[in-house]
């Protein structure tokens, strides 16, 4: 592996050798044979090389969600199509990617030792994705706009070199429905007032004091949750994912092999029963202020809960990121852009210059309004 430092720069290029790519076309041009890939503009799919469009099949199908008592039946060698898992050796991430996309480094930390492997399973196919409305240039230039508009960034992350490993890819989700029924003791408190009357400074002065009165309340809280999302990876650093935005749930479509052409697909790398627990923690929380609505009073407390998880039910979807990672002095910086919305999130290295710089202009200006006052006599 060579390192390319160009202009200098303390950002890091690994160029590719020796990968083995994906080269077989999945979904072949019918005008020149080139390999087609789904096009974010045009949510179609598109010859890359003579620019031919092909419509994807817009019938509607049921979007179905599983039992647990199904996963062994759900996880499969495929898609739909002749999906390959693709893994690094460097930080563990995997990938699947289709016949039509090539391979040559990983989308998490940038590393080019990577192995594609076939014929191992790739999970529980999705049930539903939202296709990339945004398209690599303009997710490149969100970036550009967005690290602009960090002072403290090394200028080297203002070049080409930041984004030149920016790669549409699918991030896994799990969501849960699940009926629930919450036995709870809780203490409902009420405001009630009193008068007083004392002596101040040979003044009389009347006073309102507040006190609660607390009453036991015993009852059941039911409430039936509805595709609770829950983030299926743990490559992408969840503090990213949370300040990417919301992706609007409503542009969900049912999965299709053809939305994944040319892009990666994270192979998701927590459990159902991982995913569960998380989905159960906000659950829980939405619980307590159900029980919290429904006790009613000034003030609240809860003593006990038990809660009864009923007809859980899970589905896989799948969410579009423009992700890229490259690699300053040694350590690893991640940003992504949100491939519906165009929002970006991203860690970046403060640079020590520019900070002390500061520092030292701080000091300096400081040092400069003390001697003003101090000549005019003000301090």
């Amino acid at each position: 592996m060579a390192k390319d430092f160009e202009n200098d720069s303390d950002v890091l290029i690994e160029e590719e050798e020796g990968i083995e790519e994906v080269t077989t076309q999945k979904f072949v041009c019918p005008n020149c044979g080139g390999g087609m890939e789904f096009s974010p503009n045009e949510q179609k799919l598109e010859c890359p090389y003579c620019k031919s469009e092909i419509d994807i099949e817009s019938k509607e199908i049921a979007i179905k969600e599983y039992s647990f008592d199904e996963v062994d039946n759900l996880i499969h060698h495929s898609w739909g199509g002749k999906e390959k898992v693709i893994k690094c050796s460097n930080c563990g991430g995997e990938t699947v990617v289709d016949d039509s996309t090539a391979a040559d480094y990983c989308v998490f930390c940038g590393s080019s030792h990577i192995v594609v492997s076939e014929g191992e399973d790739v999970g529980i196919k999705p049930e539903t994705l939202i296709p990339f409305k945004i398209t690599k240039i303009d997710a490149e230039n969100k970036f550009k706009k967005w690290i602009k508009g960090k002072f403290f960034a090394p200028k080297e992350l203002k070049s080409k070199q930041a984004i030149n490993r920016l790669k549409g890819t699918y991030i896994p989700f799990f969501t849960y429905d699940s009926d629930t029924s919450t036995a709870y003791i809780a203490k409902r408190g009420t405001y009630y007032y009193t008068t007083h009357t004392k002596t101040v400074n040979g003044k009389t002065v009347t006073e309102r004091r507040r006190h609660i009165r607390w009453k036991t309340v015993r009852g059941v809280y039911t409430e039936y949750f509805d595709d609770v999302l829950v983030n299926a990876s743990k490559k992408v650093d969840a503090n990213l994912m949370e300040r990417l935005g919301d992706f609007k749930l409503k542009g969900l479509k049912p999965f299709k092999k053809e939305y994944i052409a040319g892009f990666t697909a994270e192979k998701y790398s927590k459990s159902l029963k991982e995913g569960w627990n998380g989905a159960k923690g906000s659950i829980d929380s939405d619980i307590y202020h159900g029980i919290r609505r429904q006790v009613g009073g000034d003030e609240f407390r809860l003593v006990n809960r038990s809660t009864n998880y009923g007809d859980v039910k899970f589905k896989h979807i799948l969410l579009p990121v423009w992700m890229s990672s490259y690699t300053f002095k040694d350590k690893i910086y991640n940003y992504i852009v949100n491939g519906q919305t165009g929002k970006v999130s991203g860690e970046y290295p403060k640079s020590p210059g520019k900070i002390a710089a500061v520092v030292i202009g701080t000091a300096a200006l400081i040092a400069v309004v003390v001697f003003i006052l101090k000549s005019n006599n003000i301090i």
